[in-house]
């Protein structure tokens, strides 16, 4: 019983130390302190895609030197029609948004749908918010899901020339 108490006794003092140290202490170094804040890979640029064939889901991403980035999604949402033929309805989202760690959140201009994207090494998970309609997408369309990023490369930005 009295090895029981000990340990129990241990098991607090070195609960309560370990509360009381600061958590930069544990860090590999001083420059370099524990953060539970994730961050965004360095570069987010590139084309993720969720989903195999031609209507797969697919994020195009550039990030811009102002902390934002300017993305552009097309998604799907494919079915038979009632002759068996294939068929889908579509969605897109395009918008300029900040980039706060390694998140960014674009509002829906005609309604209150969302999206989070969250970028990590090489992927990036898109939560929507909201219905297809509240986003402004076709019927049934769902932009939330993990998207790989398959190439790194600059997307040029189009804009329009008044």
């Amino acid at each position: 019983m009295k090895n029981l108490e000990l340990n129990v006794l241990v098991a607090v003092a070195f609960t309560m130390i370990l509360n009381a140290v600061p958590s930069a202490c544990f860090a590999k170094d001083a420059k370099d302190p524990v953060s539970s804040k994730p961050t965004a890979p360095a570069n987010v640029t590139g084309t993720y895609v969720t989903g195999t064939g031609d209507l797969a889901n697919r994020l195009r991403v550039s990030q811009l030197k102002n902390g934002h980035i300017w993305f552009f999604l097309n998604a799907y949402h494919t079915f038979h029609d009632s002759t068996g033929e294939s068929s889908a309805n579509m969605g897109s989202a395009q918008g300029n948004i900040p980039l706060k760690g390694s998140t960014a959140l674009w509002k829906a201009p005609d309604g209150p749908g969302k999206l989070a994207l969250t970028f990590s090494n090489k992927k990036c998970t898109i939560k929507q918010e909201g219905s297809d309609a509240d986003c402004s997408f076709g019927h049934n369309v769902n932009a939330s899901g993990s998207y790989t990023k398959i190439s790194s490369r600059v997307i040029p930005l189009k804009r329009k020339v008044n």
